[in-house]
């Protein structure tokens, strides 16, 4: 019995990864098909990239470690969300709008890369996906 409920949490884990990822990636995807012309709201245009960044590139980390072997689940920690929120600050956020003068340096990117790792934080909620 516990083996069961173990294997339906994992399935049901590894559900809710997908509806985040794939509603992240049609985000994205829509978003910046519709940027520039159609899209007339501020902030979608300006933050909500920044809010699905994590939720695409976590999981996506997450099975690059299992398929290398380096785990054998995918689980995505607060210190990952931390290091990649930390990261992707420093490079979109520092170094591309100060060192080569492309796009714009906003500390509310910083807030959505932190609101988007919380969200994928609380879907995986220590539910290691096994496959």
């Amino acid at each position: 019995i516990l083996l069961n409920l173990i294997l339906y949490r994992s399935y049901f884990a590894r559900i809710r990864i997908w509806i985040l990822f794939s509603v992240a990636m049609i985000l994205f995807i829509t978003n910046q098909g519709m940027e520039g012309e159609y899209l007339t709201l501020p902030v979608m245009r300006y933050y909500l990239d920044d809010l699905v960044l994590l939720p695409i590139f976590l999981p996506i980390l997450g099975w690059i470690f299992k398929m290398a072997g380096l785990t054998d689940v995918v689980e995505i920690s607060m210190f990952q969300v931390i290091l990649s929120v930390i990261y992707f600050s420093i490079i979109f956020e520092v170094m591309l709008p100060v060192f080569f003068q492309i796009g714009v340096a906003d500390p509310m990117d910083v807030l959505m890369y932190i609101l988007g790792g919380m969200i994928t934080l609380l879907v995986f909620r220590k539910d290691y996906i096994q496959s």
